[in-house]
């Protein structure tokens, strides 16, 4: 097949799965979207296509918005047919049977699970639903709702937003598994060990490829009343990447750039906003921008393995100690769109000179390269994948600091 007949094929794919997931869920195609009538919109996206013999295999991309979610549920399926409408139709089976199924036991209220937070702010109340399961190349085994495994931690996870998403993903073949946890499309790598034993032992894969996947859909009690949103911090984010890349030594102190920043952050915020908490708000985000750019982009560019966690410092004691406590990533809710910003100017091949100034300002990158010169001097072959950081540990000045 060439190139022209690819792109047509997609194309017939990508229509013919609209068609039949706006038949499933009562909605309409507009725009090259499905709108439902529950406020969803779903845009379908063909990624690689690959044939074998008479047969096909195509990566679907499922976008689902709602106009309560802060970051758009993205899910991407694999699916295998002759044809157009087979390979429509599995991968929009797919699609329902993981997310759509779930997402409409949350807009009825049927059979939710309470779950309360764990964490540095006021408890939150969520209704979980995960009512669902997908199950590739499985024959003659009961359907395992495999969130169980992990309902336990999952409280030490849920932050203030008001929804939020759980995506587990099991695959196996032969003696070969892939785990994958994501908290709102972000890898908790934590969470794997919860699974091992379980895909040892209760995925049979010697003959084929088998895949159990499962999604929860989390919905806070409380309406969300964080002060700023994901553009605001975004926007801070990729400026800050632009104040530390153009910072000329000797001139543009940390300080200097941190208190731009800061002013940048306070114009953004709403205007109603009590002047007392806009002052709170902007300082405490723009030191989380502060810590968390040149640590993540440590982190990406040494390729370190890094655990779920964060570590809050608390007031410096008498003896010279501070209080720690611990939260995870995604229970801060400006971590991952700082990622994601950085994500995107990695995305861009910035000169790695540019890079460079900012990496040096991590924490992390100081200590690991100190373990890295200490193994050289002393011949010991230490590989920086072979190190592991448990977590970012940050201390926020300002007054009255509040966990988003």
């Amino acid at each position: 097949m060439n190139t022209t007949d690819t792109e047509a094929f997609k194309q017939s794919i990508k229509q013919r799965t609209m068609e039949f997931i706006s038949q499933q869920t009562g909605g309409s195609i507009e725009n090259g979207r499905v709108s439902t009538p529950q406020g969803f919109t779903i845009a379908v996206q063909i990624g690689k296509l690959q044939e074998y013999g008479s047969s096909y295999i195509c990566q679907t991309i499922f976008i689902t918005e709602y106009d309560g979610f802060d970051e758009p549920l993205i899910e991407p399926v694999e699916a295998e047919g002759p044809d157009v409408d087979s390979c429509a139709s599995m991968s929009a089976q797919m699609y329902l049977g993981g997310v759509w199924y779930p997402l409409m036991q949350a807009a009825d209220n049927r059979d939710p699970v309470v779950i309360k937070s764990s964490g540095p702010f006021d408890t939150q109340t969520f209704r979980m639903y995960y009512r669902s399961i997908v199950m590739v190349g499985i024959k003659n085994k009961q359907p395992f709702p495999i969130v169980d495994l992990i309902i336990n931690e999952l409280p030490k996870y849920l932050g203030t937003k008001k929804y939020y998403w759980l995506r587990v993903c099991l695959t196996k073949y032969q003696e070969k598994y892939k785990i994958e946890v994501r908290i709102n499309g972000s890898v908790c790598a934590d969470l794997d060990r919860y699974f091992t034993d379980y895909a040892e032992k209760e995925m049979h894969a010697e003959d084929t490829f088998v895949m159990e996947k499962q999604y929860a859909i989390f919905v806070n009690e409380a309406d969300d009343a964080c002060p700023f949103d994901k553009d605001i911090v975004s926007k801070a984010a990729s400026m800050y990447i632009g104040l530390l890349e153009n910072a000329q030594p000797g001139r543009n102190t940390l300080a200097d750039l941190s208190a731009e920043l800061t002013d940048s952050i306070r114009l953004d915020l709403p205007s109603d906003l009590d002047p007392a908490e806009a002052d709170r708000t902007a300082i405490a985000l723009s030191g989380e921008i502060r810590i968390f750019v040149p640590e993540i982009f440590a982190k990406i560019a040494m390729t370190y393995s890094e655990g779920d966690s964060l570590f809050l410092l608390g007031k410096e004691e008498p003896d010279g100690t501070r209080k720690q406590t611990e939260l995870k990533k995604s229970q801060l809710r400006s971590y991952f769109y700082i990622q994601q910003a950085v994500l995107e100017y990695l995305g861009k091949r910035p000169p790695r000179e540019n890079v460079e100034k900012i990496v040096v300002n991590s924490a992390a990158y100081r200590e690991v390269r100190k373990i890295l010169d200490a193994a050289e001097k002393e011949g010991r072959g230490i590989s920086v994948n072979d190190l592991r950081v448990p977590g970012t540990s940050y201390l926020i000045s300002a007054e009255g600091y509040r966990i988003w």
